[in-house]
């Protein structure tokens, strides 16, 4: 039987850590550059916090150690990581 090579293996995705890395440093650099803009700066937050979140968990995955221990510490390292974004903005 063969098998089918329609999923991408998260083995071969290097790439991946160094987009989601480069997303990162531009959120956080419109976090920064828009200073005094607050809609912009808690969506600049916000998706600082996304990306860090994936990237995370993808991480997990490619090396095998996903369990939900690991996503649940992403999950609220994000979400500690916006509510202190967003108290920086106010």
């Amino acid at each position: 039987m063969r098998t089918s090579k329609a999923m991408i293996s998260l083995d071969k995705i290097e790439w991946f850590h160094w987009l989601f890395g480069g997303l990162m440093v531009f959120w956080a650099g419109l976090f920064v550059w828009f200073a005094g803009i607050s809609l912009v700066e808690i969506s600049a937050a916000f998706l600082l916090t996304v990306t860090y979140f994936i990237w995370g968990v993808v991480y997990h995955l490619k090396h095998k150690t996903l369990h939900l221990k690991n996503v649940i510490e992403y999950f609220l390292m994000a979400f500690i990581g916006f509510i202190l974004l967003a108290f920086i903005v106010s």
